[in-house]
């Protein structure tokens, strides 16, 4: 059927062409991926960048350029009014743009569908573990302890407390690098800061109830002698005791040994009637003054004992002495409602020991002491072998003494008066010095 063969034959002569362009148009797609490489699917966007198209190359420059690190950066708020800028870099946040683009679908332009990617970011430990010691520096802070503020004239404020600051390094790590995302990193986050109690606040110092001073009392002594830096010692050792009402204190206790191992020096001591050297001498003159301090501040008295010679630098009846290996104490109790300080300073020749607490605004105390008797004193003969014979030498002696002591107190309105312990002082012989030494 000759007509069927020619329509067969036309039909032929339009599918030629069109396959033709088909080829053509494939060979041309062929040739563009042969010349080009690999790129990446259209509307392909990396971190919210069109990569779309481009190839491994283009794309990085692309991400590179795109990726201004000098730009970005992130504002730490640490307190209202201080906050600090820091780059990216400097907190070793690092694009980690092999990774990122690693993400990245390569597939033949028929099959192109659009990919949304992150930018996966990486943290720099050692980078940011230098960021976080400099944040550390600057923001942290020290709390700061009520204290008392003593003014001349006796009166006792209490100064505010502050909180301190520590920066949670742990923390700050998850503000800065919260996600491997480039787009999920803060520009602006609250530094995590923990904040530190101080050791005494405000309200437990007022709570102690130290208001005023309730006596003072001071001696003097010889400064630049090993005995004044005994006196020194001990006085620091008492300074800032605070004792709870009904509480107890001991000299011995709070000033602990007197040994040279721990600082203490040798110097003139008592030692029956006689002057003798020994380690801590002078520590009395420290329990001498709180005595004294304590009886002007009516505190009560559990144990006391005198010297067994006169001292020079308080009135008769009116020292305390101590010994830690004899088991002389000072002994006094906390015989008011609040809380007693005792301030201890020694220097320039002056020791001052002062009482500090709560009381009778009008309290005033003062301490009488009167001699009861004397107690004779004998003659002590020595043959000296260092003197020439026939020469005497004489000491003279001094009687003992027996004194009595009182205070009378006023507060409150009311006037008191307190029988203080009596004090036996032992008398010292004469000593009568014969020479023996035949040659001299």
């Amino acid at each position: 059927m000759p007509g069927n063969d020619g329509e067969r034959q036309k039909r032929r002569r339009w599918h030629l062409p069109l396959a033709g362009a088909l080829l053509g148009l494939l060979a041309a797609s062929a040739g563009v991926l042969v010349a080009g490489g690999t790129r990446y699917d259209r509307s392909t966007t990396i971190g919210g960048i069109d990569v779309g198209g481009l190839s491994p190359q283009e794309a990085r420059s692309r991400l590179e350029q795109a990726l201004d690190l000098s730009r970005r950066v992130l504002v730490l708020e640490a307190r209202p009014g201080e906050s600090y800028t820091l780059h990216f870099s400097e907190l070793g946040l690092v694009p980690d743009i092999d990774a990122s683009l690693a993400q990245a679908r390569v597939s033949p332009w028929w099959r192109s569908a659009p990919q949304r990617l992150a930018l996966i970011v990486h943290l720099d430990a050692q980078a940011f573990d230098r960021a976080a010691q400099a944040l550390k520096q600057a923001v942290e802070r020290s709390p700061v302890s009520a204290a008392l503020v003593f003014s001349a004239g006796g009166r006792v404020e209490v100064s505010p407390h502050s909180y301190g600051t520590v920066l949670d390094t742990g923390a700050l790590r998850q503000v800065v690098w919260p996600s491997r995302s480039w787009d999920a990193l803060p520009t602006h986050a609250q530094l995590p800061l923990t904040r530190v109690e101080p050791e005494v606040t405000q309200e437990e110092l007022a709570a102690l109830g130290i208001e005023f001073r309730l006596a003072e009392f001071s001696t003097n002594y010889r400064a630049g002698e090993p005995r004044a830096d005994n006196i020194a010692l001990a006085a620091a050792a008492i300074n800032g005791t605070l004792l709870g009402p009904g509480e107890e204190f001991s000299f011995n206790e709070v000033v602990g040994p007197r040994s040279a191992e721990r600082g203490y020096r040798a110097a003139n001591t008592f030692y029956g009637h006689r002057v003798v050297p020994g380690i801590g001498g002078g520590v009395c003159q420290v329990s001498t003054t709180l005595y004294n301090a304590i009886l002007l501040a009516d505190l009560e008295l559990v144990q006391r004992f005198n010297h067994s010679l006169i001292v020079d630098y308080v009135p008769w009846g009116r020292d305390a002495a101590v010994a830690f290996d004899e088991d002389l104490d000072l002994r006094f109790r906390n015989s008011t409602r609040r809380h007693v300080l005792v301030r201890a300073s020694a220097g320039a020749g002056t020791l001052t020991v002062g009482i500090y607490g709560q009381g009778p605004e009008d309290l005033r105390v003062t301490i009488s002491t009167r001699l009861v008797r004397t107690l004779p004193y004998g003659t002590q003969t020595i043959l000296d072998p260092s003197l020439p014979a026939g020469k005497t030498v004489v000491v003279e002696g001094r009687a003992g003494k027996v004194v009595a002591a009182e205070a009378q107190v006023f507060a409150g309105g009311r006037y008191t008066i307190r029988r203080l312990p009596s004090s036996v002082y032992l008398p010292i012989p004469t000593v009568v010095r014969v020479g023996t030494h035949p040659g001299l």
